[in-house]
């Protein structure tokens, strides 16, 4: 009922079976579907990205004599409808998304009002998340692409700094830090087992999240499969090879168990997009992945987690 558009015309005769149903009947005039409860998210959607957009000067200045339309109250309406409207509307596609194919083939036209959103920090993690899913699905995936060779900057940027940001608020967990300190306040010498039980059980919790660094690598390793035809996402990915490939060969490490797996499947992706990404691949990477088969295999190395 969410996606389904209304006012189309009665049940019977939608139903009805025509002889002949390439033929325009002229009788009867053509009733427009109301748009549903998906559209009307879609739109919210696009009118955060607009809202965003302007608050960060990035759209067309008013002329001087329209300036003084501008006031101080729409701006704090403005603000104000972000921050309810940014949240609600990212929850309702990621749970399309994340539902089947088809429904989130239906999100796929808000590819390009989400991805800018990446540039905020109150946002970040659960764009990220919106735009793993979407990396996920055929024709999602391929609207990203898309998407990325018309506009790389700064989209493109945005992920690519996900991806090489080795802070310590980009690789961890959201809120893992405060997750730790609540955990190690539950230690003591004398405390119960179950306080030691919730310690144990907050710690797990804080570490099943994804960190905005993997989801970022997963995130750009699909894309990247998805773009791999499409020769304007290749050139414009090639303006971040070593940037890329070089923050990509820095996770590939056998005691890096969060991000080796993600980065070396993402570093196999990367090659499909010729031979300047084959080259610095092997350049950068020949080594680290050797290595981290090395210790998969069980011959631990200086930097392996057999040996920890």
């Amino acid at each position: 009922l969410f996606c389904a558009r209304g006012g189309g015309g009665s049940r019977d005769a939608a139903s009805a079976k025509k002889e002949d149903t390439r033929k325009v009947d002229l009788k009867k005039v053509e009733e427009v579907l109301e748009p549903s409860r998906l559209d009307d998210a879609l739109r919210d959607t696009e009118r955060c990205a607009v809202l965003w957009k302007k608050r960060q000067g990035k759209v067309v200045p008013l002329r001087e004599e329209m300036q003084h339309m501008a006031t101080d109250s729409d701006d704090k309406e403005a603000d104000a409808f972000l921050r309810v409207a940014v949240p609600r509307a990212v929850a309702v596609l990621h749970v399309f998304a994340s539902s089947s194919d088809h429904h989130c083939a239906l999100t796929a036209p808000a590819v390009r009002h989400v991805w800018p959103l990446l540039s905020s920090g109150e946002w970040r993690h659960a764009v990220l998340e919106l735009l793993l899913e979407w990396s996920q699905r055929t024709i999602s995936a391929r609207a990203m692409a898309e998407f990325a060779s018309r506009y790389p900057e700064p989209h493109l940027r945005l992920l690519v700094d996900a991806v090489a940001n080795e802070s310590k608020e980009n690789m961890l967990p959201p809120g893992f830090e405060e997750r730790a300190q609540r955990a190690a306040q539950r230690f003591g010498p004398s405390s119960a087992s179950t306080a030691l039980d919730g310690a144990l059980d907050e710690m797990l919790a804080g570490l099943s999240n994804s960190s905005a660094a993997e989801l970022a690598v997963s995130t750009l390793g699909n894309v990247a499969l998805a773009g791999q035809s499409l020769p304007a996402f290749r050139e414009k990915m090639a303006a971040f090879r070593e940037t890329l490939v070089a923050a990509l060969a820095r996770q590939v490490k056998p005691s890096n168990w969060r991000l080796c797996g993600r980065s070396a499947g993402a570093i196999c992706n990367l090659l499909r997009l010729g031979d300047a990404f084959a080259e610095e691949v092997e350049r950068c990477c020949t080594t680290p992945l050797v290595e981290a088969l090395r210790d998969e295999l069980g011959e631990a190395g200086p930097d392996s987690s057999a040996s920890m």
